[in-house]
Protein backbone atom coordinates (compact mmCIF):
# COMPACT_ATOMS: atom_id res chain seq x y z
CA UNK A 1 0.00 0.00 0.00
CA UNK A 2 1.33 3.57 -0.94
CA UNK A 3 1.91 5.78 1.99
CA UNK A 4 0.52 9.36 1.73
CA UNK A 5 1.89 10.94 -1.53
CA UNK A 6 1.52 15.07 -0.90
CA UNK A 7 3.71 14.81 2.44
CA UNK A 8 0.96 16.72 4.58
CA UNK A 9 2.53 19.72 6.81
CA UNK A 10 -1.09 19.16 8.30
CA UNK A 11 -3.05 15.95 8.71
CA UNK A 12 -6.11 15.96 10.13
CA UNK A 13 -8.19 12.98 11.53
CA UNK A 14 -12.04 12.82 10.63
CA UNK A 15 -14.22 10.22 12.25
CA UNK A 16 -17.92 9.75 11.55
CA UNK A 17 -17.49 13.63 10.95
CA UNK A 18 -20.82 14.06 9.63
CA UNK A 19 -23.05 11.43 11.77
CA UNK A 20 -26.27 11.67 13.02
CA UNK A 21 -26.27 15.12 11.28
CA UNK A 22 -28.97 16.55 9.23
CA UNK A 23 -28.29 15.88 5.75
CA UNK A 24 -28.39 19.57 4.81
CA UNK A 25 -25.87 19.87 7.33
CA UNK A 26 -23.77 17.33 6.24
CA UNK A 27 -23.93 18.54 2.76
CA UNK A 28 -22.25 21.90 4.01
CA UNK A 29 -19.78 20.31 6.37
CA UNK A 30 -18.30 17.72 3.33
CA UNK A 31 -18.27 21.06 1.13
CA UNK A 32 -16.17 23.16 3.64
CA UNK A 33 -13.79 19.90 4.07
CA UNK A 34 -13.69 19.48 0.11
CA UNK A 35 -12.59 23.41 0.43
CA UNK A 36 -10.05 23.30 2.86
CA UNK A 37 -8.68 20.42 1.16
CA UNK A 38 -8.63 22.44 -1.82
CA UNK A 39 -7.76 25.36 -0.65
CA UNK A 40 -5.00 24.95 2.68
CA UNK A 41 -3.80 21.41 1.05
CA UNK A 42 -4.94 19.51 4.16
CA UNK A 43 -4.76 15.92 3.93
CA UNK A 44 -7.42 13.88 6.12
CA UNK A 45 -7.96 10.67 7.24
CA UNK A 46 -11.71 10.30 6.66
CA UNK A 47 -13.30 7.34 8.90
CA UNK A 48 -17.08 6.75 7.88
CA UNK A 49 -19.72 4.28 6.98
CA UNK A 50 -21.15 6.89 4.52
CA UNK A 51 -20.77 5.70 1.47
CA UNK A 52 -21.65 8.49 -0.50
CA UNK A 53 -19.54 11.36 1.75
CA UNK A 54 -16.85 8.85 0.87
CA UNK A 55 -17.18 8.76 -2.87
CA UNK A 56 -17.87 12.44 -2.85
CA UNK A 57 -14.54 13.70 -0.31
CA UNK A 58 -12.21 11.01 -1.01
CA UNK A 59 -9.87 10.40 -3.42
CA UNK A 60 -8.41 6.86 -2.31
CA UNK A 61 -10.58 4.74 -0.29
CA UNK A 62 -8.75 1.92 1.92
CA UNK A 63 -11.48 -0.86 3.33
CA UNK A 64 -10.55 -2.34 6.59
CA UNK A 65 -12.54 -5.73 8.01
CA UNK A 66 -11.98 -6.83 11.45
CA UNK A 67 -9.00 -4.70 11.86
CA UNK A 68 -7.43 -5.36 8.32
CA UNK A 69 -7.09 -3.53 5.47
CA UNK A 70 -9.03 -5.40 2.71
CA UNK A 71 -8.53 -3.43 -0.02
CA UNK A 72 -7.60 0.31 -1.33
CA UNK A 73 -7.20 1.97 -4.43
CA UNK A 74 -8.72 4.79 -6.28
CA UNK A 75 -12.44 5.76 -4.92
CA UNK A 76 -13.36 5.73 -8.85
CA UNK A 77 -12.15 2.37 -9.21
CA UNK A 78 -12.73 0.83 -6.03
CA UNK A 79 -16.27 1.49 -6.46
CA UNK A 80 -17.10 0.66 -10.13
CA UNK A 81 -14.63 -2.43 -10.04
CA UNK A 82 -14.61 -3.71 -6.57
CA UNK A 83 -12.35 -7.15 -5.89
CA UNK A 84 -13.01 -8.25 -2.83
CA UNK A 85 -16.29 -9.81 -1.51
CA UNK A 86 -16.92 -7.98 1.51
CA UNK A 87 -16.34 -4.42 -0.33
CA UNK A 88 -19.32 -5.48 -2.84
CA UNK A 89 -20.68 -6.26 -0.15
CA UNK A 90 -20.55 -2.80 1.48
CA UNK A 91 -21.35 -0.94 -1.65
CA UNK A 92 -24.21 -3.10 -2.65
CA UNK A 93 -25.78 -2.66 0.20
CA UNK A 94 -26.63 1.13 0.24
CA UNK A 95 -30.38 1.18 0.14
CA UNK A 96 -31.79 1.55 -4.13
CA UNK A 97 -35.81 1.66 -4.09
CA UNK A 98 -37.00 -1.37 -2.39
CA UNK A 99 -33.99 -3.82 -4.02
CA UNK A 100 -33.20 -6.38 -1.64
CA UNK A 101 -29.91 -8.06 -1.11
CA UNK A 102 -29.52 -11.70 -0.84
CA UNK A 103 -25.87 -12.55 0.45
CA UNK A 104 -25.43 -16.79 0.92
CA UNK A 105 -22.16 -18.10 1.95
CA UNK A 106 -20.87 -21.44 2.22
CA UNK A 107 -19.87 -23.82 5.58
CA UNK A 108 -16.45 -24.94 5.62
CA UNK A 109 -14.87 -26.80 8.62
CA UNK A 110 -13.22 -25.22 11.23
CA UNK A 111 -14.59 -21.55 10.82
CA UNK A 112 -14.14 -20.64 14.66
CA UNK A 113 -10.56 -20.87 14.28
CA UNK A 114 -9.02 -17.14 14.86
CA UNK A 115 -6.39 -17.28 11.79
CA UNK A 116 -6.95 -16.99 7.69
CA UNK A 117 -9.42 -14.67 6.19
CA UNK A 118 -11.09 -12.38 8.76
CA UNK A 119 -14.07 -12.40 5.83
CA UNK A 120 -14.38 -15.58 5.63
CA UNK A 121 -17.06 -16.12 7.78
CA UNK A 122 -19.37 -14.15 6.00
CA UNK A 123 -17.99 -14.64 2.57
CA UNK A 124 -20.05 -16.13 -0.45
CA UNK A 125 -16.90 -17.34 -2.07
CA UNK A 126 -15.35 -18.94 0.98
CA UNK A 127 -13.09 -22.06 0.66
CA UNK A 128 -10.47 -24.25 2.37
CA UNK A 129 -7.97 -21.60 1.06
CA UNK A 130 -9.19 -18.92 3.17
CA UNK A 131 -7.88 -20.38 6.31
CA UNK A 132 -4.72 -19.09 5.12
CA UNK A 133 -4.85 -15.20 5.88
CA UNK A 134 -4.09 -13.42 2.00
CA UNK A 135 -1.85 -11.01 1.30
CA UNK A 136 -2.46 -7.76 0.01
CA UNK A 137 -1.82 -7.14 -3.30
CA UNK A 138 -2.26 -5.07 -6.31
CA UNK A 139 -5.10 -6.01 -8.31
CA UNK A 140 -4.46 -7.39 -12.18
CA UNK A 141 -5.54 -5.00 -14.93
CA UNK A 142 -5.10 -2.00 -12.54
CA UNK A 143 -3.39 1.52 -14.53
CA UNK A 144 -3.13 3.38 -10.70
CA UNK A 145 -2.48 1.79 -7.16
CA UNK A 146 -5.82 -0.70 -6.52
CA UNK A 147 -4.88 -3.46 -3.81
CA UNK A 148 -6.97 -6.55 -2.46
CA UNK A 149 -6.46 -9.05 0.20
CA UNK A 150 -8.63 -12.47 -0.98
CA UNK A 151 -7.69 -15.60 -2.48
CA UNK A 152 -10.45 -15.14 -5.20
CA UNK A 153 -10.57 -11.39 -5.81
CA UNK A 154 -13.79 -10.69 -8.13
CA UNK A 155 -12.43 -10.11 -11.31
CA UNK A 156 -16.03 -8.65 -12.76
CA UNK A 157 -17.08 -4.85 -13.11
CA UNK A 158 -19.71 -4.02 -11.04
Amino acid sequence: MQSFQLEPSFLLLLDEPVYALDVSVQAQILLLLEDMRKELGITYVFISHDLAGVEQLCPIVLVIYSGSIIESGPTNQLFQQRRHPYTDLLIRSVPVHEKSLEFKSQEIADLDNLRGCAFRNRCPYVSQQCLQAPKLRAVSGSIECHECACHYPMSRVA
